[in-house]
């Protein structure tokens, strides 16, 4: 069995917009195993999406686009341990 379809799948999904808070927490997730098993596709996309949805914070008052950081937090920290936790506190703390 072919991963690296599956992980393409999941990543041209993953980079779709999304308002299905428990349909983008699966993609984390899956992105976030493809990752932990060393796939740098996955990391990239985990770590794109959290750019761009950080990025339109200041942009927007949307409560699906939080939920979905939130999320990518969670994930990115599952994955990268207290570096990842230090720089996303750091980062969202410039726009409270």
């Amino acid at each position: 069995m072919d991963k690296g379809y599956f992980e393409k799948a999941i990543i041209r999904k993953f980079m779709q917009k999304n308002r299905d808070i428990g349909l983008f927490s699966q993609l984390c997730e899956l992105l976030y195993l493809f990752a932990a098993d060393g796939s740098s596709k996955a990391r990239e996309a985990l770590y794109g999406k959290y750019n761009a949805l950080l990025g339109s914070l200041p942009r927007l008052n949307n409560p699906a686009v939080k939920e979905s950081l939130e999320w990518l937090c969670v994930w990115l920290t599952s994955l990268d341990g207290f570096s990842a936790f230090k720089s996303i506190v750091i980062q969202l703390g410039e726009y409270a």
